[in-house]
This record gives C-alpha cells, structure tokens and sequence, in this order.
C-alpha cells in the first residue's frame, strides 16, 4: 500500500499539482458581466442574459457595491423581451427600405385612403410648429401629431377641421397616454377607432415600441394600450406602425440591422388572424430580429412578392411545349404565362422592361447581401453599402412603376 502512495503521490507533483497554498481566483469584474449580459439581450438570447444579469447583481452585493443606475430599466425590459419572444407573430416582410432617419416618412407610400404621414408643420400648415411626424386621415380633418409638455415629454395631441377651416385643438390624450416616457408617432386606422403609436417607458422591451389602442365608440375613451410584440418591437427603436387596408400592407420603421443616421422601414403583408411561430421553431431568434426578411417567406410564391408588383415567376419549368415565360396572376383566377396572353401591346412591351428590371433588382440585392456579410470584418465598406441601398431603393421604385403600369394597362382592355 505505500509503495501505491507514494507513487501516487510522485504522478501527481510530476504532474504539477500543488498541495500547498490554495491557487489564487481569478476575479471577476462584475462590469465585464454586465458587458456581457448586455450584449446577450440585445443578440436575443434572453436567457443568457438573465443568468448574467444574476450573477451581475451577486456580485456587486457581495462587494457592497451600488448597482448601475439603469440596471433595474434593463432587468425589466429583459422581462418584457422574453415574455415577447414566447409570441412571435408570424409575418410576411415583402420589402426593407433604408432611408436616412430623418426622411424615413418618405418610405411610406400609402394609398390616399390610408391618409398621410409627414412633418407636422407640413399637415397642418403651420410653419413655426414642430418638426414631430404627424398623421392626417384621408379626408385632412383629423389630425393626430406629438409634442412636448410642460416637463419637455411628447404627449399625443388631436386636432379637428372645423367648418371655417380652423383648426380645433384637443386636449392631449389622457390616462395610459400620460405613463413614463415619450408618446410619438401616432397613426389611426381608417375605421377611426385603432390608434397605432409609440411609447420608450417602463412598458418598452428597450427604445421605443409600438402599442396600439382601441377607443371606444360611445365615450371616446381609449381602451388600455397593448404592446405589439415580436416582430415588431425589438430592443431597438421601432416606431411609426401604419396599415393601408387597400393595398394589404402595413409598415414601421426600426434602427435595428441600420447604419447609424439611417434606419429600416419594413413592409409586410396584412393578415386577418394572428398566428405566432412554435416557441421551438429552430431560427426563431433570426426571425423575431428580422436578421434577414426573405426568411419570413413563405412556399406560397404569391407571398413572396410585394402586392405592389405583379405576381411573377421567371423560371422556366416542364418541356418546351409547357416552358413558361413568366408568371403573371391578374387575379380573378386570370394568369398570363406568355406575351401573347396579353391583349395590350404596350403592356407586353412593359413586361418585358419589367422582367428586365426585376432581374436587374434581384442581382443587385444579391450583391448588397454579400456586402453586409462582409461589413463584419470591413468596416470601410459602410460607404459603399449605403451608395447600392440607394440605388436599389430607386431601381426598386422604378420596377413597381412599371409592373403597376403592366397591370393598369392590361386590366383597362375589356
């Protein structure tokens, strides 16, 4: 037996074991864990973050040393993020848009019906008002804009048209609307009782959030506001939510997956039902931070292109008796696969500009792809990437000019 211990003992010197004083820890900074908690929330893994958060909080009580003085905002928009992100909704995003921020408005196109969104010194003529994005309804009577109280945060205002075309101002709105933090962005739904806004407070995942309110129609009282969840909120700024029943679309814009002085307005289609993703959908983190849009589309090609374009698919498939030159679906079951389906001449002279275009597009998006991979690792790309989203963005506008042409020409031959 002590020829084993001694052995023993000689394998573990030779290994460099110390039996002697206890090796010295190493220490750990509790700004370091935070660092990292922080990082983990705003890479949407929530739950890292909230072991850091404890261990963060373990730390500084056992050194009797004050938390950040923002710890406890933070802690509570971990909560509401991960509450979030048990409820993803799942939605089409048929376009992003990135426009600097303080023209992000310019994205919006919306049909006359869906009413107005600009400066508010635009909508209501008044020169020496403030520059806070408004929103006017299709009939210009009814005004909803922002603007500082008497502590110097945003409160929602509304204004009627009166018959003398005098502006009628209201009070600012009352109870939910006069929580913690500022109130902006307001847009009302085109049934006059769905007020979309947001909100930065204690009820915010981080930022600005949208909520959305309902009033109801015999006190004209708003209901308590709801935050709209993932993806629409992020622990980022998003902000300016709109729906345009007409075309089937709703925006909002973001500074999420944006440069800095620029942001994201996002584009997606309209459903009449909720449905969220399953809380172990394996990419769920990717598609609740919108880390790539065309990863909401779905199988169903007349999904995955905005309604704003024709509805086509340029790939040939079968022989050649059945080889497609496109597809065109002009709705009411009608769809054009060849130019001589058309009946229009210029409309068949237009597709194939469009189809041109499209392609063109579709390379180009290709390309800024692969840019803003590289970005990670070059920095100095950032100009470059910039100069291509503003001339996708205008190639983009130019084929939604000519599809809608397309489609305008084609339908007026009866």
């Amino acid at each position: 037996m002590k020829s084993i211990y001694f052995l023993f003992m000689f394998l573990m010197v030779g290994s460099g074991v110390s039996f002697g004083a206890k090796a010295k820890a190493k220490k750990v900074d509790p700004e370091e864990v935070l660092q990292r908690g922080r990082e983990a929330f705003y890479n949407y893994d929530f739950e890292e973050a909230a072991d850091l958060y404890d261990e963060y909080r373990s730390l500084k009580t056992k050194a009797k040393q004050s938390l950040d003085d923002e710890f406890e905002i933070w802690e509570s928009e971990l909560e509401i993020a991960s509450n979030a992100f048990d409820r993803v909704q799942k939605i089409v995003v048929v376009d992003s848009i990135s426009i600097p921020s303080g023209r992000f408005y310019e994205a919006y196109k919306l049909s006359s019906s869906a009413g107005k969104i600009a400066p508010y010194s635009l909508l209501s003529n008044d020169r020496n008002g403030n520059n806070e994005t408004a929103y006017v309804n299709e009939g210009g009577d009814y005004l909803f804009y922002a603007q500082e109280n008497s502590d110097g945060e945003l409160r929602i205002h509304e204004k009627i048209l009166l018959l003398d075309h005098t502006w009628e101002e209201k009070e600012s709105l009352e109870g939910d609307f006069e929580k913690s933090g500022d109130y902006a962005f307001p847009f009302m739904s085109s049934d006059g009782q769905t007020l979309y806004f947001a909100n930065n407070g204690e009820e915010s995942m981080g930022g600005y959030d949208i909520f959305v309110a309902q009033r109801d129609a015999l006190t004209g009282e708003y209901r308590q506001p709801l935050n709209l969840g993932m993806p629409f909120n992020s622990p980022y700024n998003d902000f300016m939510f709109a729906i345009d029943e007409e075309t089937g679309l709703g925006w909002w814009a973001t500074d999420r997956n944006a440069f800095e002085g620029r942001v994201n307005v996002y584009v997606y289609l309209l459903e009449d039902i909720r449905k969220n993703y399953p809380d172990d959908t394996e990419n769920l983190a990717e598609l609740a931070k919108l880390a790539s849009f065309k990863d909401t589309w779905t199988d169903d090609k007349n999904q995955l292109i905005s309604p704003m374009m024709p509805t086509i698919n340029t790939h040939s498939e079968g022989n050649r008796e059945t080889t497609k030159d496109f597809e065109l679906s002009l709705g009411n079951g009608k769809t054009y696969i060849k130019y001589t389906d058309f009946k229009n001449r210029k409309a068949a002279d237009l597709m194939k500009q469009y189809i041109t275009k499209r392609t063109e597009l579709e390379r180009k998006e290709k390309d800024l792809s692969q840019l803003r991979q590289q970005y990670k690792t070059n920095k100095s790309l950032q100009t470059k990437i910039i100069e291509n989203e503003t001339e996708i963005e205008d190639l983009r506008l130019q084929t939604y000019a000519l599809g809608n042409e397309v489609l305008k020409l084609e339908k007026s031959v009866r």
